[in-house]
């Protein structure tokens, strides 16, 4: 146990004060950069920081700022309850601040300071999704509101192994949503920002139809089974988005020519560069049509949460179970994540999830951006509460907390809907992407595609994308699946398509 020591009071915040320790590749820590953070963090630090040090700078600015809140926050959050398990976050985060504020930290203790600086941004998530359900019902605002957050969320340095290029480089198409149509970013002199739009329709064309022509794309793609191609411009027309990247009109499908050839590899070796560069990224499920029970799912689990690590007088406790309890006579059903829910009994019968889920490209997206936040068929977000959108590794921090804090009952203790929510995440291995473990995506006895841990990662295979292409299976599964399927290009000859 921690016990919570707070820095002595003074008119400057203690973030301000602290002198952050810059440790560049090559210098032992005497010699490296002292940055003051007193220099606003978006200018100067963050030039400065690693991404782990910038979600570090991000999660105890946070933490600061919620200590200086209302009496409520104070009794419920900030102070121990010597009747419940040590409270996670305000432990961790003073465990935290300590952590990088001392000056004699060596190198060799990096490892374990990032571990450190994982868990609390874990905890963290927790904490806000349990504060944005459980306040409001006690008639509270939650204090995490509009805080400020690590860039990548529960997640302090995704995808670190994967090879990567510069930020210089940008994707050679995006889309234009309001034009609703592809347009080079050659054109620019800075690319523009974009949204990342995640999708799997590799195991869903229709084999039966030739490829079609859509309005504004130069090339022709696919019949998709779980979605109209032909509509999709009017359905992005509908979102707030200027350029979207989605790779049916981003990334030439299907070219016989030498110039569409390269561009679809340059594009496809570049895409972890691209998800780095978006604005956000979507997991888009576009064979969901609307959100029914995932909303009360991550209801009933942010109040399982605030109920098992916020300290509560007994009133307030009974008001939760009561919310609980409305929330449940809503999960009746099929949950939408789930396309065959399978054999919930002890007999261990694994459960069939949403191919998006099964997919080795969508899976290696989420390594890069984690904070991927889930979208239904039109696009609509899902979300806990009203403004709070979920993301891929809110999830996942949800399903390890479960696992990890001795307060909590576990994941087999939730109702059907939740528990299958979770089983989903667990069984293809996203509860790794909030941990600082570099994965790999296996193949296991049934056939099905997971993340895993591996202990070392090879230059050769730092690259998930190129891995993917590279391996017989994947390549198999892609050329099956129409990616490098033959597309008649109709144009004149020595005239390209692309446009600049």
């Amino acid at each position: 146990m921690v016990t919570a020591v707070y820095p002595s009071k003074s008119k400057t915040p203690f973030w301000k004060r602290l002198v952050v320790r810059v440790f560049k590749p090559g210098l032992s820590p005497q010699r490296s950069a002292t940055v003051p953070a007193t220099v606003p963090a978006t200018v100067s630090v963050s030039s400065h920081l690693a991404i782990g040090q910038i979600s570090s700078h991000n999660l105890l600015e946070e933490w600061q700022s919620i200590k200086g809140k209302d009496e409520w926050t104070q009794q419920t959050l900030v102070l121990n309850n010597p009747q419940r398990e040590p409270l996670a976050y305000t432990n961790l985060l003073t465990e935290l601040f300590q952590a990088e504020a001392a000056q004699s930290r060596r190198q060799r203790k990096e490892l374990t300071l990032n571990q450190l600086r994982q868990k609390a941004a874990l905890f963290a998530a927790c904490q806000r999704l349990a504060f944005a359900i459980g306040a409001p019902v006690l008639g509270q605002l939650s204090p995490f509101t509009n805080s400020v957050r690590p860039p990548y969320n529960a997640s302090i340095n995704p995808g670190f192994w994967i090879k990567d290029q510069t930020g210089e480089i940008k994707p050679r198409f995006l889309w234009d949503v309001v034009r609703k149509q592809t347009v080079g970013t050659g054109r620019f002199e800075h690319c523009p920002e974009f949204v990342f739009i995640s999708h799997t329709w590799g195991n869903n064309i229709d084999t039966f139809h030739d490829w079609v022509e859509v309005s504004g794309v130069p090339w022709k793609v696919p019949h998709i089974t779980t979605f109209n191609i032909i509509e999709l411009p009017n359905k992005l027309a509908g979102t707030p988005w200027k350029y979207v990247w989605i790779d049916l009109f981003t990334v030439p499908q299907g070219p016989e020519d030498e110039e569409g050839i390269r561009i679809q590899a340059n594009e496809i070796h570049h895409q972890p560069t691209f998800l780095r560069q978006a604005k956000c990224a979507i997991a888009w499920f576009s064979d969901i049509p609307k959100w029914s029970l995932m909303p009360g799912v991550m209801q009933f689990l942010g109040l399982e949460i605030f109920e098992s690590t916020v300290a509560l007088e007994h009133d307030d406790v009974e008001k939760i179970k009561r919310a609980k309890t409305d929330i449940l006579g809503n999960l009746a059903g099929t949950l939408e994540i789930v396309d065959d829910p399978g054999d919930m009994e002890e007999s261990g019968n694994d459960i069939y999830a949403n191919g998006w889920f099964r997919s080795p490209w969508t899976l290696q997206e989420c390594c890069v951006r984690p904070d991927m936040i889930l979208a239904d068929a039109n696009f609509d977000f899902l979300t806990a509460t009203t403004g709070y959108p979920v993301a891929i590794n809110d999830i996942a921090a949800v399903l390890v907390a479960m696992n990890s804090l001795p307060s909590m009952r576990g994941v087999k203790s939730l109702p059907q809907a939740a528990r299958l929510a979770l089983m989903v995440f667990q069984d293809v291995g996203l509860d790794h992407l909030v941990s600082i473990k570099s994965l790999a995506i296996n193949i296991d006895d049934k056939g099905q595609y997971k993340l895993e841990p591996r202990e070392q990662v090879t230059e050769g295979e730092r690259n998930f994308f190129d891995q993917t292409l590279n391996s017989n299976k994947a390549s198999d599964l892609i050329k099956r699946n129409g990616i490098f399927r033959v597309n008649q290009i109709t144009s004149a000859q020595n005239e390209s398509i692309y446009p600049s």
